[in-house]
């Protein structure tokens, strides 16, 4: 997991989101109850920091339809079931960019990295900008608003159950949970531009207080005494609910101030950008890796790519992946770790 000192200051420093002037009050009305979307609508946005079970199960590849979304060059054949090496399509230009799903951390990103390197292919992975550029095409400001609402839709109801003396030992919204919602939250107010507006540094300082006194873990939660417990889970839905009203503010006079302040419309929006900003501005020979939901996403709302970027699902991209070992551009031996990398319950 990325660290506010580990973040690049030239990101800092060109990823600042304007916020326009806004009243401190909080969202007015707008209902605090969880929403019913499933937990795996975060995405896999640093869940396995969250320590939470967000992965959707495998399902295998059908073949009939491995094209689905990859459609050939106008000067290839047209058939649906034509499979050649992603590889060699960059490479030579027959393609410009691919979106391609992932289970975020599945593939280790640096052995990915490498691996594709060898053909003169770049990857960049969902958090990071495009080569060459501090364009990000996912908002660091639709991140934050979307790790917010998934972690405060678990963690409202936690402190609700330990009010009213339920056992939460075995609860998935750990302690650590907490503690990497926080730092994981701080992280993306760093890139959006901490400093340049009061709200955020009221964020920050909060999910600091969000973490301050929590026992070391569930078990140790529930030994505590009843008075303690109760004046515990108080103060932290009261920091919760100050947070959801900074929060709220905050991306109400951001970039995508008009999007619904909710889990999917903020999870749409976010793939909605990722396929725009590839569309536009992805730089030749580049593979940008995003949650697979997101393909979903881009499929199900139909969303146009331009005829030189390709969108890949998880099950896709893996094929492809194993047959960069096949590549006449890396040679056909020496990547065996290619192969090796990806399991036989991936493909």
């Amino acid at each position: 997991m990325e660290t506010m000192a580990s973040l690049p200051q030239k990101t800092l420093q060109h990823n600042k989101v304007p916020l326009a002037k806004r009243a401190s009050a909080g969202p007015g009305g707008i209902s605090v109850n969880p929403p019913a979307y499933g937990i795996e609508s975060m995405d896999g946005m640093r869940a396995e920091a969250l320590s939470l079970q967000l992965n959707a199960p495998i399902s295998e590849p059908n073949n009939d339809i491995i094209q689905m979304f990859r459609q050939p060059p106008s000067h290839l054949s047209s058939s649906p079931v034509v499979q050649r090496i992603l590889a060699e399509d960059l490479m030579e230009n027959r393609v410009r960019a691919v979106i391609a799903g992932e289970h975020h951390g599945e593939i280790p990103p640096d052995q990915e990295k490498t691996n594709w390197l060898r053909a003169g292919v770049t990857v960049v992975h969902e958090n990071e900008a495009l080569p060459n550029s501090e364009r990000m095409p996912d908002p660091p400001i639709l991140r934050a608003a979307h790790l917010w609402n998934f972690f405060y839709r678990s963690a409202a109801p936690f402190w609700d159950s330990v009010l009213k003396g339920e056992d939460v030992s075995d609860s998935r919204v750990t302690m650590d949970a907490h503690r990497s919602l926080a730092e994981s939250l701080q992280a993306e107010l760093e890139v959006i531009g901490l400093g340049s507006d009061l709200l955020l540094t009221r964020a920050y300082d909060l999910l600091d207080k969000l973490v301050v006194r929590l026992p070391a873990d569930n078990d140790e939660l529930m030994e505590m005494p009843w008075w303690k417990k109760e004046i515990l889970a108080k103060s932290k839905q009261k920091i919760m609910a100050d947070l959801y009203s900074v929060m709220y503010n905050i991306h109400r006079g951001g970039s995508f101030g008009d999007v619904s302040f909710e889990e999917r419309p903020i999870m749409e929006e976010r793939s909605r950008e990722m396929l725009r900003i590839i569309n536009e501005a992805g730089p030749n020979k580049t593979i940008y890796k995003v949650g697979d939901e997101h393909i979903s996403d881009m499929k199900r709302l139909k969303l146009k790519r331009r005829g030189d970027v390709i969108v890949l699902d998880r099950s896709q991209y893996l094929i492809e992946y194993g047959n960069l070992g096949r590549s006449r551009l890396v040679g056909r031996t020496g990547n065996q770790d290619v192969f090796n990398s990806i399991g036989n319950k991936d493909l």
